[in-house]
């Protein structure tokens, strides 16, 4: 059989037999008489979730032998700097194509193995498709008894465009890519001028609290803020314009995020990393064998080049992240993640300068792998539910559960009959790169999913709002809208969500930490599971979110009528408890906790 594996639009390249693809506007593009073979579709769960577990602790891991890092610039990992890029742009596109062509060859004995890679893609795109194409090739290779020819193509097709936007955000950030010279310089200026009338305020001396800005950060910098005196002046590091005359109000700091490097170059870097994986190269190809195939040869490059990439970031920035945290003295830093390079830079360098690190997560989470809230020594939890297994997981300092700032001035409302359903809120699908268990296809399938099991509902006749993630394009959509077309739907991608669900009568969505923003806002839910992935309750055995889970549009439209007739409307007692369990305490002293588990910091520091 001749196979052609693209994740993208042919162009003028003509599949021979069978295509393999993870897109599902790929799949349906292709010639009549061509199997399509959805490969993401046909391996098991059970191994996705394994390959994501080894996955993401190799990526933080596989540059070291014992105590040995070759990697180090001035004490600073470039490894372990750069271990979520590693895992997101290498390993697990690696681990994608190794499942999908061992699912491929249990059902076709390839002859001929054809991989395509689109031209033209913007930040780590080219790197993704080209690892995921490599590692099925590999595989191909390796499971495949007789001889097989493999080749390479660049397909040029403008509907790629389409693809490059679909993950533009979601999967292919650069988290290294340069800012524009002159807006630092203007905002460098303007933090100046702020920090210059804000001097005139502070006289106290009070210790300072550098709080790196993001969601429940900078809603607890505002809070904290907004209250009279306090112990600390807070370091805001990214503050929004809206919030400096507060910043000069009250004596604190407006900072800068340290600076990026134009170029991402350090042969030197390089070098020293096969010096070390040369004399290794046995350790290297064990650590690098996935399900079988060896794919050290074929990963070796990329993982060079992320290598190369943060030790460079480190020799420009850390300088600059290590004089600041001098001049600033800091009691503490506050942020609301770990894992990207700029905050993880700041995280590591504190410890190295003994200064207490603390993370507040920035969203609900539900899996067993990610790296996010691991680093800080100590990390202050929402709620109860995620200091009991998310964050379980944390192998060093104490977890605090202390609630959510940006979530306290928000309480449990009733949960009342709303009548017929005249706006249905849909909550978009957006592909999360960290888990194989999420298909490529998965935002397409489950907005079609959910606009077929309304279009079966007798709620059909609703408005019905799509809020789409910030990183789609309304475009990619038009083949899903095309299908329903009796259907009123209005795709939107500004604002929060949240902002929405005062005119919605029912909120559809995955899973997100808006569907248990829509449940405490007194808000009718619907989860509409469309893949497999292994989450943390309340997204399984929960009895709220439970009997309100759809997996097939039928069973969606079934919950809808039920909604529509008044039932599954849960006491308010109960959903008051179970925000409580999963959201945390919104009684307006989340801030005030926060505080109180620094301070209980320290005095050890």
């Amino acid at each position: 059989m001749r196979v052609t594996y693209a994740n993208c639009y042919l162009g003028d390249i003509i599949p021979r037999d069978v295509l393999v693809t993870d897109e599902v506007a790929v799949a349906h593009s292709a010639p009549a008489g061509i199997q399509t073979f959805m490969a993401d579709s046909h391996f098991a769960p059970t191994a996705g979730e394994a390959h994501n577990l080894a996955a993401w602790r190799l990526a933080f891991q596989w540059f070291r032998d014992g105590d040995e890092d070759p990697t180090l610039v001035k004490g600073i990992s470039a490894g372990d700097l750069g271990g979520a890029e590693t895992a997101i742009t290498v390993l697990l596109p690696a681990a994608r194509g190794v499942l999908e062509s061992s699912a491929l060859v249990e059902e076709v004995e390839p002859r001929m193995f054809t991989t395509i890679v689109a031209d033209g893609g913007p930040g780590h795109y080219d790197r993704v498709e080209t690892v995921q194409a490599d590692a099925a090739a590999a595989t191909v290779r390796t499971r495949v008894q007789r001889e097989v020819r493999c080749d390479r193509a660049l397909a040029r097709d403008r509907r790629n465009q389409r693809l490059f936007g679909k993950y533009a955000v979601t999967r292919d950030p650069d988290f290294l890519h340069p800012r524009p010279r002159w807006r630092r310089v203007i905002a460098n200026g303007l933090f100046r001028a702020v920090n210059a009338a804000a001097a005139l305020r502070e006289r106290s001396g009070r210790p300072v609290l550098v709080v790196d800005e993001y969601n429940p950060t900078r809603a607890f910098a505002r809070q904290y803020a907004a209250q009279s005196g306090g112990e600390y002046r807070l370091a805001r590091s990214g503050p929004l314009p809206r919030d400096l005359r507060a910043i000069v109000r009250r004596g604190d700091l407006a900072v800068m995020p340290v600076p990026r490097p134009a170029t991402l170059s350090d042969p030197g870097a390089v070098e020293r990393l096969w010096r070390f994986a040369a004399s290794r190269n046995e350790l290297m190809s064990t650590r690098f064998t996935l399900a079988g195939v060896d794919l050290w040869p074929v990963l070796a490059p990329h993982l060079a080049r992320v290598i190369e990439r943060y030790s460079a970031f480190i020799s420009h920035a850390e300088p600059a992240c290590r004089a600041q945290l001098e001049r600033l003295n800091p009691a503490a830093v506050i942020v609301p993640y770990d894992t990207p390079p700029e905050t993880r830079l700041l995280i590591r360098v504190a410890q190295q300068m003994d200064i207490p690190t603390f993370v507040l997560n920035d969203g609900f989470k539900a899996d067993d792998f990610e790296a996010e809230c691991m680093t800080a020594d100590h990390a202050l939890a929402w709620s109860s539910a995620l200091a009991e297994h998310y964050l379980a997981r944390r192998a060093h300092g104490r977890t605090t559960v202390t609630g959510n700032p940006k979530a306290d001035d928000q309480y449990p409302l009733a949960w009342r009959r709303r009548g017929a359903i005249k706006r249905i809120l849909v909550g978009g699908f957006a592909f999360s790169c960290v888990d194989l268990n999420c298909r490529r296809s998965d935002p397409e399938w489950f907005l079609d999913g959910v606009l077929t099991g309304i279009e079966c509902s007798t709620s059909a006749t609703a408005q019905i709002v799509v809020k789409l993630h910030p990183a789609d394009h309304r475009l990619h959509y038009a083949a899903v809208l095309a299908a329903h077309p009796k259907l009123s739907v209005e795709l939107k991608l500004e604002g929060d969500v949240v902002e929405a669900f005062a005119s919605a009568d029912l909120y559809v969505t995955g899973a997100s930490t808006s569907l248990l923003e829509a449940v405490a806002f007194g808000l009718p839910v619907i989860y509409y599971r469309v893949n497999e992935q292994h989450l943390h309750p309340p997204f399984t055995d929960d009895s709220v979110i439970q009997p309100r889970t759809a997996a097939s549009p039928r069973q969606l439209a079934a919950l809808i009528d039920r909604v529509a007739h008044g039932e599954l409307t849960p006491e308010t007692k109960e959903i008051t408890a179970w925000c409580e369990r999963y959201l945390g305490q919104r009684d307006g002293h989340s801030v005030a906790r926060i505080i109180e588990a620094i301070r209980q910091e320290i005095p050890a520091a």
